[in-house]
Parts: structure tokens; C-alpha cells; sequence
């Protein structure tokens, strides 16, 4: 897992989690919605990290994220995909 996206989406996340709400041990697998305030937040979220990296996530990819794990596949995928297409 690329370690720099993951720290990108946990920056993220923290500005708009509920506090305590991270649990640095089990991160990957904690749930979105436990995290976020809302699912609006959660759409900040992921255009914050569309805009930091200009790359757009694939709405079949939005609606299936559950997990942090989840939210970092999809941004890396998309990086890998951006890359390949250069």
C-alpha cells in the first residue's frame, strides 16, 4: 500500500473525523461512516484528495467504499491508472 496516499487520506480524514474516532491501531479497517461526520463530509473528503492529486475517483469505485483501506486502494488505483496514461 503506498504509504504516502495513506498518510494523504488520514490527513484528510482527521479534518473532518469525529474526535477520538481514529483509532491509529485499526485504521485501515475502520468503517468511513464511523469517521466522518456525515456523507457530505465524506465527499469533501474525496474531492480534497482528487484536487490534491488531480485525479477523479470512478463513481462505481465512490459507491463501494466502506473502509479507509477502501478509500486508499481507490486513490492509489487511480494514481497508477493517471501514471500509466502519461
Amino acid at each position: 500500500m503506498n504509504m504516502e496516499v495513506q498518510q494523504s487520506v488520514l490527513l484528510a480524514l482527521s479534518e473532518y473525523s469525529r474526535p477520538s474516532s481514529i483509532n491509529p491501531q485499526e485504521i485501515g479497517e475502520s468503517r468511513l461512516a464511523d469517521i466522518v461526520n456525515d456523507s457530505l463530509s465524506l465527499l469533501e473528503v474525496i474531492y480534497d484528495l482528487e484536487d490534491k492529486y488531480s485525479i477523479t475517483i470512478q463513481h462505481e469505485k465512490l459507491t463501494s467504499l466502506e473502509t479507509v483501506d477502501d478509500l486508499v486502494i481507490a486513490v492509489d488505483g487511480e494514481l497508477s491508472s493517471a501514471a500509466r496514461n502519461a
